[in-house]
Formats: C-alpha cells, sequence, structure tokens
C-alpha cells in the first residue's frame, strides 16, 4: 500500500509540473524523469520478459512466420508475430535488422502481413494486449491498456535486442497511428533499460494522446461515453504523454504524414515533428493510413526503404 501511495505521489508530482513555457527546461526534465520512473518502478522493468513459445506458425519459399510468447510477472503476456527470411531463427550471424511494429488498434499483429518486404530485415508485430471486445465488457480494462503497452513494447525490444540473429546496432522501432502515440514512452523506458534503438519511424501519428484516445473508443464506447473515459484517464495518460518523452529520445526519426489525414491533425504531426531531436519529414499523398489503404502502406514501405538505404 505504501507503495502504491508513493507511485501515485511520484505521479500527480510529475502531472502538476507547468510546461506552458519552452524555456523551463530544468522542470520539464523532472516531469520526464519522474514520468520515466514511475513507469519502470510500477511495472517492475528491472526484470527481464521470458520466452515461454517461439514456434514456427507458416512458411513460404522465401519467409518464416514465427509466433511468440513472452511473459512478465506485472507486464503480463507479450505476444509477438515475426516475419523474417527463411530459416532465420537458426542463424547466428546477427546480421538482420528488427523492426518492431506497433500498429493501429486494430491491426495488432497482423500488420506484418500488410507491410510488404524490408530487405535485410526481420519484421516484429506487436499485439495490444486488449482489445474492444474487453472494452466493451470492463471498461476498467482501457486504464490497464495505456498502463501495460509500453512497457510491453520496451520489453519487446529487450528481448529482440538479445537475438542471435539481430544485428547490434539493427533495432528499429515503428509506431503507426495510435501505436505511434504509445511508442514515445516505450522507446524512453527501452533506454532507460539499456536497449539501444539507433532509429524510429513515426507513421500518421502526433504528439496529442487523449483527443485520439478518444477517437479510436467512440465507435464502441459511444460519443458520450468515449469522451467521459478520456477525461478519466487523463492524469494516467499524462505519464504516456508523447510531449515529455520525444525531447528524450536518442537515435535518429523519420516522421510520416499523409496530405488527406483526416484522423491525425497536421499541427499534432508537426509538433512531434518539432519535439523529436533528429527527424527526417516526409509527406505523402492519401489519407490516414489503414489496412485497406495499400497505396499508402506502399508509399511508406518505400520511404522507410530510402530511408534506411540512402543509396536506393
Amino acid at each position: 500500500m505504501k507503495t502504491i501511495l508513493f507511485l501515485a505521489a511520484v505521479a500527480f508530482a510529475a502531472a502538476a509540473l507547468p510546461s506552458s513555457a519552452p524555456a523551463q527546461t530544468s522542470e520539464r526534465d523532472l516531469k520526464s524523469q519522474l514520468a520515466t520512473m514511475l513507469l519502470l518502478r510500477d511495472m517492475g522493468l528491472n526484470e527481464p520478459a521470458r520466452a515461454v513459445r517461439i514456434e514456427t506458425v507458416s512458411q513460404d519459399l522465401l519467409e518464416d512466420y514465427v509466433s511468440v510468447e513472452l511473459k512478465h510477472e506485472r507486464a503480463g503476456d507479450i505476444r509477438l508475430l515475426i516475419k523474417g527470411p527463411r530459416g532465420f531463427l537458426s542463424s547466428g550471424a546477427r546480421s538482420l535488422r528488427a523492426m518492431l511494429l506497433v500498429s493501429g488498434f486494430f491491426t495488432g499483429q497482423e500488420s506484418v502481413r500488410l507491410l510488404g518486404e524490408i530487405p535485410g530485415a526481420v519484421i516484429v508485430g506487436f499485439q495490444y494486449p486488449y482489445g474492444a471486445d474487453d472494452f466493451g465488457r470492463d471498461p476498467s480494462k482501457i486504464a490497464q491498456f495505456l498502463r501495460q503497452s509500453p512497457a510491453q513494447i520496451a520489453l519487446a525490444l529487450q528481448w529482440l535486442a538479445s537475438q542471435p540473429w539481430a544485428a547490434p546496432k539493427g533495432l528499429i522501432a515503428t509506431g503507426v497511428s495510435l501505436g505511434g502515440l504509445i511508442l514515445p514512452s516505450a522507446l524512453h523506458l527501452a533506454q532507460e533499460m539499456g536497449v539501444n534503438v539507433p532509429r524510429g519511424v513515426f507513421v500518421c501519428t502526433g504528439a496529442h494522446l487523449t483527443p485520439i484516445i478518444e477517437s479510436n473508443l467512440r465507435p464502441y464506447l459511444g460519443e458520450d461515453n468515449a469522451r467521459t473515459a478520456a477525461l478519466g484517464l487523463a492524469n494516467l495518460t499524462t505519464l504516456h504523454d508523447p510531449k515529455i518523452h520525444l525531447p528524450y529520445l536518442k537515435g535518429s526519426f523519420l516522421s510520416l504524414r499523409t496530405d488527406k489525414d483526416e484522423v491525425i491533425p497536421a499541427s499534432s504531426t508537426l509538433l512531434l515533428e518539432e519535439l523529436l531531436p533528429v527527424v527526417t519529414s516526409v509527406v505523402l499523398e492519401g489519407p490516414h493510413i489503414n489496412p485497406d489503404q495499400t497505396r499508402v502502406i506502399e508509399q511508406t514501405r518505400r520511404t522507410i526503404l530510402r530511408w534506411l538505404n540512402p543509396a536506393l
């Protein structure tokens, strides 16, 4: 009980710190440090996740699809779907890039089947711990979703970095839509855990977490209930607010937005790009990225390829 009260006090202190004046760098630093410390302690991230299942679920002439389940005492079960070159699991060359793909809410780990080939890379789809059906049965799962997801992403990155096929400096974290809103706090946690993620990609996302959560919940909870839920989560989302994590991320970043995005305001993406320390910005043609927007997905893949390999 004392630990819970202590953590709640830290969260209150972090939320109460002013952030309106850009010159108050020390206060911004403190707010970010407090939030990260709380998240690390709350989820017990001093302990790594352990793999309990690694199973090849399908193969073709060129690729293997591998299902992975990791367990962690506090963060829970972490589910990944990995697409890699045939036989990559048995490779000990440590030559393959590992790209963790944190997608929109409804795509989850199946996002690996939508993104085409990234030569020399293993694509890893992350499955969120809860889905829309869970929220409908028990709205309190929304809070658990926000609490667990960044920790699970950080633990997945830590596990990927230790794999015998993964290049030591080859980790790439990609956040798409909602995934891009959760990714900043997850990357900050991973850094504090000693994980080197030198590259990150943000696709059709922004720096304002609460309004996007509200828009994602609206189809399932209704407009009034979604707004109430988002307001009720305001204090919790403070800890994951992209704005307090983005300036402290290490590495180089690619930000992609579309010129007709009807979900994420351009101003939110521009703020994300302003807060990132090193960023390349690209505007693609089309609407917000979705599984049925194959043209936008292909533009995204090609842009990532050019960014990773400028000689192409």
